[in-house]
């Protein structure tokens, strides 16, 4: 998870972000966790100014399941996480284990069954990384 999101990090310092993205999410918590729960590849990476297509020897990977867990795979790494929802403000936490403080909350900016468009902010910079369902 660490190393992923320092790639995300890293990435997201490259560029002068601007927070533009519109949230279009539609539906109950029980159908917004529904489609989460599959495999996601990360596709691309958008900020205000620019895009960074995903290239494929370094795919990333979001693998969110019903019972909480979340595995992250990237760099030829991967991680078992937790996760949560929370519907009233459309974000996703991901964390260490269950009792760590440090977390990554993520918003959800857009999501059917084939796509998922997650936002995340630090330091005043946003990314919206886009994802494609897997399977």
């Amino acid at each position: 998870m660490k190393r992923i999101l320092l790639t995300f990090f890293f990435l997201a310092i490259y560029f002068l972000i601007n927070n533009s993205q519109a949230q279009t999410i539609n539906g109950s918590e029980e159908k917004i966790k529904a489609l989460l729960c599959r495999k996601w590849k990360a596709t691309e990476m958008k900020t205000s100014q620019k895009t960074v297509k995903m290239p494929g020897n370094a795919a990333v990977y979001f693998n969110f399941r019903k019972n909480g867990t979340v595995g992250l795979e990237g760099g030829g790494s991967g991680d078992e996480e937790y996760w949560t929802y929370d519907h009233s403000k459309k974000t996703v936490t991901i964390k260490e284990n269950k009792t760590v403080d440090r977390k990554d909350v993520f918003r959800i900016t857009a999501i059917t069954s084939k796509t998922l468009v997650l936002t995340t902010s630090m330091d005043g910079m946003s990314t919206a990384m886009h994802f494609v369902a897997v399977n």
